[in-house]
């Protein structure tokens, strides 16, 4: 799995600008490339949790079918903690098959993506392309 830094940034630049809430949306591609960004407004409006009305979501899955991206992640920011899931985070995911990324703003920015199963999670590496 890969994604370019340019991407990496713009997500990045998206959660900073929800600050001090978690910011949310969706990262789309093929394969294993993550080639999109669709952020989301965190209904929220919580530094610690985030909800997106349905409509919004379909809309977000309509442009995503739109640039001719398959859903690769479900992303979310955590702006003052480790990019590691909550028990929250874990029950709260909405599709198992679908891989949860979490981006910390804690100390340098930091992403990681995770399989969900069940109650447990486990780390997909992935590499920032230049």
């Amino acid at each position: 799995m890969k994604m370019s830094i340019e991407l990496f940034n713009h997500l990045v630049r998206y959660a900073e600008k929800d600050l001090p809430r978690e910011s949310c949306g969706l990262l789309g591609g093929n394969g294993g490339d993550i080639l999109s960004v669709i952020p989301l407004k965190n209904e929220a409006g919580s530094n610690r949790q985030f909800f997106v009305k349905e409509e919004n979501v379909q809309a977000a899955f309509f442009r995503l079918n739109e640039i001719g991206h398959d859903l690769i992640a479900i992303y979310h920011s955590h702006p003052t903690s480790n990019p590691v899931p909550s028990q929250a985070d874990i029950h709260f995911h909405p599709d198992q098959s679908v891989k949860m990324a979490i981006l910390s703003l804690k100390d340098k920015p930091q992403l990681k993506i995770f399989q969900i199963a069940g109650s447990r999670y486990f780390e997909i590496p992935y590499i920032i392309m230049d």
